[in-house]
């Protein structure tokens, strides 16, 4: 709960610094790409939420060892799923922003903000 708060306020800061500084176009990027970022965050918390769920029945069933390996994998899994995401996220941005029915005025800026937000 408390990394969507966090992640609300970078969206937020973002949003203003974008929109004050950079301009309407910039500004209409970064929303053409929250769909993108909303599905890559939500599939990395599925995974720790799900993880969360095993963990807690290893526990439950006082199974130490299992708990031990539960919570090593999944720290190897969160650290591979992400970076796999990013790679993908970046090599794959315009065709998922053209998915995505992006403008082709604000296209340009939504893959710059995709790949290095």
């Amino acid at each position: 709960m408390f990394h969507h708060l966090i992640q609300q306020i970078y969206n937020l800061a973002d949003s203003i610094i974008v929109g004050r500084f950079v301009g309407s176009t910039a500004f209409a990027a970064i929303g053409a790409t929250s769909a993108i970022t909303f599905l890559f965050f939500a599939l990395c918390n599925g995974i720790a939420s799900g993880a969360g769920i095993v963990v807690s029945q290893y526990y439950g069933a006082h199974e130490d060892d299992n708990v031990r390996q539960c919570i090593i994998n999944t720290g190897l899994i969160m650290l591979i799923v992400p970076v796999f995401f990013g790679i993908a996220g970046f090599s794959l941005a315009p065709a998922l922003l053209r998915v995505l029915n992006t403008p082709p005025v604000i296209i340009h800026d939504a893959v710059m903000y995709t790949r290095f937000m």
